[in-house]
């Protein structure tokens, strides 16, 4: 592993967020330092390497609280000083592929002044096989934007970044895979699963959280995302949409072609994990309903969230 990041074609300012990454973090890293002179970490407090791993590649290495994704985003784009004119937001367990580092080299060298973002294509390995069916391949993902351009929107759970401006679509792969066990899979998504059923309650029920929320990114709640789910996912019966959502990935959108492992990943991921929220938010309104709870207690009870 070597010791700093090379000083050649530099370009992006990048932001990695990380908890007990030691696996990812070096492969991570690898992936992007020859277009990048500008490393930030904000760590949860990890327990592993990850800190040892940030020194060697000469990261600038940050720990605060963890609260949500897009709170330690926003906290990194407020309060530090990036060095580049653009930044680039990555999960520690992916990587670039060597012809998307080439293509963004290439592109930030010729982008028009009007370009603010850009899309990437993200490809999931799951238990080492790429995911190519279920209507996830590949998914565009906005990930590198133009400095006070973008920020992040502020959501517990499955966060987009929100950039102004014209955006453009690179064509090469950043590529999502995860080496730890399946049952660490598991636990993570069901922490996630709690994190979505709170946004889904809110979107309900209107809770206003414990902590301020900064106004500029509350707005970005009414992006297409969230509309969708308004409009369309919470109006079907909570008892039959995960299974309807897995029979489109699974079938409608073919993720039966990804054999063996796709079948796994299709499964937890549009049935069990989408089954799970739901029946978090039934658990929710059983509170309410039989203990006479209020909403406040149920969500201190149930997820230990806070609202005022």
């Amino acid at each position: 592993m070597q010791n700093e990041i090379t000083n050649q074609n530099l370009s992006l300012s990048v932001i990695i967020l990380t908890l007990n990454e030691e696996k990812h973090l070096g492969r991570c890293i690898s992936s992007f330092k020859e277009i990048s002179d500008d490393l930030i970490i904000i760590d949860s407090y990890s327990t592993d390497k990850t800190r040892e791993i940030s020194n060697q590649f000469g990261a600038r290495f940050y720990q605060r609280k963890f609260i949500s994704h897009s709170d330690q985003i926003n906290w990194a784009l407020n309060n530090l000083s990036l060095k580049n004119k653009w930044i680039l937001r990555i999960d520690a367990d992916e990587y670039l592929s060597p012809k998307l580092m080439r293509e963004i080299q290439i592109t930030l060298k010729n982008l028009p002044n009007d370009i603010n973002g850009l899309y990437l294509n993200r490809y999931i390995k799951f238990q080492g096989q790429l995911i190519r069916y279920g209507g996830i391949f590949p998914f565009k993902c906005l990930r590198i934007f133009k400095k006070g351009y973008g920020f992040c929107e502020n959501r517990l759970m499955d966060e987009h970044l929100i950039v102004r401006g014209k955006k453009i679509n690179l064509k090469n792969p950043i590529i999502d895979e995860n080496l730890n066990s399946l049952s660490w899979w598991i636990e993570k998504h069901n922490l996630y699963s709690s994190r979505e059923a709170i946004e889904l309650l809110k979107m309900k029920h209107k809770f206003k959280p414990l902590i301020k929320e900064n106004k500029k990114i509350a707005t970005s709640q009414s992006n297409s995302a969230a509309k969708i789910k308004r409009s369309f996912y919470l109006i079907m019966p909570s008892t039959l949409r995960s299974f309807i959502y897995f029979f489109y990935r699974y079938i409608i959108r073919l993720g039966f072609l990804d054999g063996y492992r796709g079948l796994t990943f299709h499964f937890l991921q549009a049935f069990w994990y989408r089954y799970l929220i739901d029946a978090k938010i039934h658990e929710f309104e059983n509170q309410l309903k039989v203990n006479k709870l209020s909403k406040k207690e149920a969500l201190l009870k149930l997820f230990n969230y806070e609202i005022n």
